[in-house]
């Protein structure tokens, strides 16, 4: 990006503007990759409520003419919205059909302008392949190899987004709070009722800095926190892990979590659930903005080191006592499918060495190569066309090689597949440790 000055001004505006458009590049040459810009003494960074100079965007990708600029003044009464976006960022991305929905409705009265640091090539391939769910590309011009806006703007995760009308900024934002009615509210003078913070995750949360490191604590927060993502942070004293940080997270992700590290072996469908009311426990497919307010949680938990290894056990306790629901680690007799040996395959399967490589289930070449059994189960269980958990039984206590012929598509597809590499999978009862969950009476 680049900013310049209409020669058209007078002396003096162009003076002001040439010193505000060095303290740019000082502040954009101190600024670390990770967003934390840190201004220059006597510079503020702009936030809502902040007059914004005179600005025009260039070094722009998705738009028709290469040596296109957008202009942004003071006196434009219409909406314009950055959004900090990262090709990398799946939440950024999952964004941009509703975006363009909204563009598309308010192109009168609103501007949307991505804003990435990445290069103006890796930009120009993403929109070249990205596709509105019509079909036709999106709209959005893209500022490349971005550091000046990020300097004015500074955050920690993206999507940010950044609201300017009228020569000020009305409001920075999550991208879930781009919607029609504060598109509508803000056109007609107002704000958007929630402001994204940026809170720093590598520090506990709502504790003072001079909190001591010996500082043992659990905290449970129902309700979204603005100002993280959806995520996570291990604490840790060089390799012990004490310490856990999951942030905006639904309760089935977490309970799941906790029985994960406790449970060898475990997945999704090694869990039991008995519950009368899971409105908000699970998140759902595509969540609502009420849905992600009112059900996401926050938990962190910090143990003393030499309790360490019990950090998610402690963790299992805590959900149990902050939330309606109580769960367990029981063997429980379940349908499952187990997994046997051939006569005669053993031998047969035992790998011929090489280099690991899996890509049993994903293609272009379906195979698995000098991994065990173990890593076989782990993609087995993560396949959706498998209702039930899959157990070992083949005795394999070595690396073994597989390979098909096109990737399994339903398990009538995957039993077939394995029978010609001398496996079988059979559909039994056994008693296995499930992660069983219910309401707490």
């Amino acid at each position: 990006m680049s900013v310049y000055y209409d020669p058209k001004e007078s002396p003096e505006r162009r003076g002001i503007k040439a010193i505000i458009y060095i303290i740019l590049i000082l502040i954009a040459a101190s600024v670390m990759s990770v967003v934390k810009a840190q201004p220059l003494a006597g510079f503020r960074a702009l936030q809502k409520g902040d007059s914004v100079p005179d600005l025009t965007l260039s070094n722009l990708v998705n738009t028709k003419d290469p040596a296109e600029t957008i202009r942004i003044t003071s006196k434009d009464d219409n909406l314009t919205v950055l959004i900090f976006f990262g090709t990398w960022c799946g939440s950024c991305r999952a964004e941009f059909p509703s975006h363009q929905a909204l563009q598309n409705r308010f192109s009168k009265e609103m501007q949307l302008v991505i804003v990435s640091d990445e290069s103006r090539a890796k930009l120009s391939s993403f929109f070249q392949t990205a596709r509105y769910t019509d079909g036709t590309p999106y709209s959005f011009p893209c500022v490349a190899e971005d550091k000046h806006l990020k300097a004015l703007f500074p955050h920690r995760f993206i999507p940010h987004l950044v609201w300017l009308k009228s020569g000020r900024v009305v409001a920075t934002t999550s991208g879930e709070e781009l919607t029609a009615e504060n598109i509508t509210a803000v056109l007609q003078g107002s704000t958007p009722p929630y402001q994204k913070k940026d809170k720093d995750p590598t520090k506990p949360l709502f504790f003072n800095d001079d909190l001591p490191p010996s500082a043992t604590f659990s905290l449970f927060v129902k309700g979204k926190i603005d100002g993280l993502s959806s995520g996570g942070r291990f604490r840790k004293s060089g390799d012990i892990l004490y310490g856990r940080l999951v942030h905006n997270w639904h309760l089935n992700e977490m309970y799941q979590h906790a029985a994960s590290e406790i449970m060898p072996g475990f997945s999704k469908k090694r869990v039991l659930i008995s519950i009368k009311d899971s409105s908000g426990f699970f998140r759902p497919a595509k969540p609502s903005l009420s849905d992600t307010r009112e059900n996401s949680c926050t938990y962190e938990i910090r143990v003393p080191l030499k309790e360490a290894d019990s950090l998610y056990a402690y963790m299992l306790k805590d959900l149990n006592r902050y939330t309606p629901y109580q769960a367990s680690i029981e063997k429980r007799k379940v349908k499952c499918y187990v997994l046997t040996v051939l006569p005669g395959y053993k031998d047969r399967l035992k790998t011929r060495g090489g280099e690991a490589e899996f890509s049993l289930f994903r293609g272009p070449i379906f195979k698995m190569v000098n991994y065990s059994t173990q890593i076989l189960l782990i993609n087995l269980n993560e396949l959706d066309f498998l209702p039930l958990p899959v157990v070992d039984e083949t005795g394999l206590n070595e690396n073994i090689d597989l390979s098909f012929a096109s990737v399994p598509t339903s398990i009538t597809d995957l039993k077939s597949a394995f029978l010609k590499q001398g496996l079988k999978l059979t559909e039994k009862v056994r008693e296995l440790e499930m992660l069983c969950i219910k309401d707490d009476k």
